[in-house]
């Protein structure tokens, strides 16, 4: 058997060892250690050593949540706004779908991918919301006939968009 090591006070990884609890299956130490996350942890010396165990869990519960999550607006209004964009140019059970992708409206390669608009639009977003309320923001191509694209993009009350349907007076003659 190899000779004790106490190794009370030592840090392996995000663990700091507390105490030495006895010996645990196959003769292997074990040892009490918190976590920096300040859970205890029982850990035999071998996962310790070769570094197995790094923590009390917490380490790959966070590379795991973080590899899952790519921006962290999943839950907002700007990006329901995003998918709504996107499904009604591209999928045909999409509602309204008759009204954009149906007679060719696209959404920008650019923006197929949420961070690119975000990193184009968000800003903007955020100053509309601050002047008219976040249920007074909407999405809005300037040229209705055009694409969704950094160009043909700006965001207005549901009121000015109303203005500037293809159903409403301005482009009556046009129907």
């Amino acid at each position: 058997m190899v000779p004790f090591v106490d190794i009370v006070g030592q840090e392996f990884n995000r663990l700091l060892v507390l105490k030495f609890m006895g010996l645990g299956s196959h003769n292997q130490r074990i040892w009490l250690c918190l976590c920096n996350c300040g859970n205890g942890v029982v850990v035999s010396s071998t996962s310790l050593n070769s570094g197995s165990t790094q923590s009390c869990g917490c380490l790959q519960r966070e590379r795991t949540g973080n590899s899952r999550r790519s921006h962290g607006m999943s839950k907002t209004k700007f990006y329901s706004n995003w998918c709504q964009m996107a499904a009604r140019c591209s999928k045909p059970k999409a509602s309204h779908y008759e009204y954009y992708g149906g007679r060719g409206i696209t959404v920008c390669d650019r923006w197929l991918k949420f961070e690119n608009y975000m990193a184009d639009t968000y800003q903007s977003y955020l100053e509309h919301v601050k002047e008219f309320g976040e249920s007074n923001t909407t999405s809005e191509r300037i040229d209705s006939d055009g694409n969704y694209e950094p160009s043909n993009h700006k965001w207005a009350t549901p009121t000015e968009q109303a203005r500037t349907k293809r159903t409403s007076s301005k482009y009556a003659d046009y129907e």
